[in-house]
């Protein structure tokens, strides 16, 4: 049985009115959810976490499942909502009709599927028992009276089929491919025509890319570099049956099959791992600092990547961690305690044009992982899919650009600039990094292979590449970009 049928603890043995009120209040909650949410500007993992803390009834089983169903609306929210306005117009709740299509596509797997050959293909359940999916739909009509079931998922079947016909077909007009693509994956258009042009440039990959997003992130812990490190986090993963792989990839990573409470771990606990993807940390290999470098990360946020820098360089290396956010700056301190490293200081970030700490100060390396759209972690921000579109990417890149330029002063001559984002846009990415040396003829372009090589990262990369696009894609992290940089006399 699938996880969607679990969330209204549907047994057709106990059916009568316990059930059918448990179904009510399961309903009632996950519409209040989708409600509260398409009002709000907070991210959705966000606006959750803010919810359940409000609604401390929901029990944890409960809270496990409502967030999936809610995460898959998220993910397919343009697609349902166009469905809606074609297939259930009579009825009037609005949100009730949004759970009833998202609950057939869920349980008819129309995600696993990037391009299927004949509707048949659409004919599978999750959850064998196609008389419970009836049964339980029969119930969700008293929330959409007009609902007529078999003929909607008829009509979901063929549309959707449909709109994969589309974008496969090479005959029909590129505009129209896109313009299937957004609806079908639920993109905003414009972003679709974007990246189709500057990304991807073929619909095979495209479409990759967007049935990769309707997956979870996985969870990455990175392992401080003590060799002892390792075995002892093996030995408490297996102790506690986790599942778990070490990475192909990077020297000091494993991924978790699925999410655990972290905090109760005692390799947690003890500093001996951080969560941090596995894409994010490139960015300190591509960075490689020498021991007691002095090092500023400009935009640090709550410090995974300050803190894998210190970790490189043994805890030798004097970092200052830089954020608008007091309240990151504190979780960072908290995470250098814990990983027992003192040789990281916080300065909040109020109003840069009236900030004198920097006077005087310059780096060896500053690393400026800038604020962006953060469009290469789409998986744990779905709603990054239609939320975006090409006019907040302009208003993005120029204030990328205005920080990178004001860090970019404090690099020593000789040092090294690190540009990153965690965007696949080359509109945030290698424009912005282009204009900048346009306009700053004292940096020039810094190879990555010589610092990636260090670490077996250099695979497919040139002695002249200064920039690398991770695409969520290429070996399942998050996307990211990378740029390295160095100063020299004007």
């Amino acid at each position: 049985m699938s996880d969607f049928i679990l969330i209204f603890e549907f047994s057709r043995e106990i059916y009568g009115d316990e059930i059918r009120m448990t179904i009510q209040k399961n309903f009632r909650i996950l519409s209040e959810i989708i409600d509260f949410f398409l009002n709000s500007e907070l991210p959705a993992d966000v606006f959750l976490n803010i919810y359940y803390k409000k609604n401390r009834f929901i029990g944890s089983k409960e809270r496990k499942l409502l967030s999936e169903s809610f995460y898959h609306f998220i993910r397919n929210y343009i697609l349902i909502d166009k469905l809606t306005d074609s297939l259930l117009p009579e009825t009037s709740n609005r949100t009730a009709k949004y759970i009833i299509i998202n609950f057939i596509i869920s349980e008819l797997e129309l995600n696993t599927h990037s391009k299927l050959k004949t509707l048949s293909h659409y004919n599978k359940l999750k959850n064998s028992n196609f008389q419970v999916f009836y049964d339980l739909l029969s119930l969700f009509r008293e929330f959409a009276p007009n609902c007529q079931i078999k003929s909607t998922i008829k009509e979901i079947r063929h549309s959707i089929y449909t709109l994969n016909e589309n974008i496969a077909n090479q005959s029909l007009e590129v505009e129209k491919r896109i313009s299937a693509f957004a609806t079908r994956y639920s993109f905003d258009k414009s972003i679709s025509a974007y990246i189709y042009n500057n990304v991807y440039r073929d619909f095979d990959s495209m479409t990759s890319f967007a049935v990769d997003s309707f997956n979870q992130a996985k969870t990455t812990i990175r392992i401080n570099s003590k060799k002892s490190f390792k075995e002892r986090i093996i030995n408490e993963l297996k102790n506690n049956n986790i599942a778990y792989s070490i990475s192909q990839n990077l020297p000091a990573s494993i991924s978790l099959e699925k999410r655990i409470n972290m905090p109760a771990m005692q390799f947690f606990k003890k500093g001996l791992a951080e969560i941090q993807d596995e894409g994010s940390q490139i960015i300190a290999y591509a960075l490689n600092p020498e021991p007691n470098a002095n090092i500023l990360d400009a935009c640090a946020g709550a410090g995974g990547k300050t803190l894998h820098l210190s970790d490189l360089t043994q805890g030798t290396a004097k970092i200052t961690s830089c954020d608008i956010s007091s309240r990151k700056l504190e979780e960072l301190q908290k995470r250098a305690k814990r990983n027992k490293f003192s040789n990281i200081t916080t300065h909040i970030i109020k109003d840069s044009q009236k900030d004198n700490f920097f006077d005087g100060k310059n780096f060896d390396y500053v690393l400026v992982d800038a604020p962006c759209s953060g469009f290469g972690t789409i998986r744990r921000n779905p709603e990054k899919k239609y939320k975006l579109n090409m006019q907040k990417i302009t208003q993005i890149t120029s204030t990328q650009i205005k920080i990178l330029e004001y860090y970019a002063q404090f690099t020593k001559i000789g040092g090294f600039l690190l540009y990153a984002t965690c965007s696949i846009l080359p509109d945030e990415n290698e424009n912005t990094v282009k204009l900048f040396l346009q306009n700053n003829p004292d940096f020039v372009a810094a190879p990555l292979k010589r610092n990636l090589d260090k670490f077996n990262l250099s695979n497919n990369l040139s002695d002249q590449d200064y920039y690398i696009t991770i695409l969520p894609d290429d070996f399942g992290s998050d996307g990211f970009f990378i740029s390295l940089l160095q100063r020299q006399k004007n």
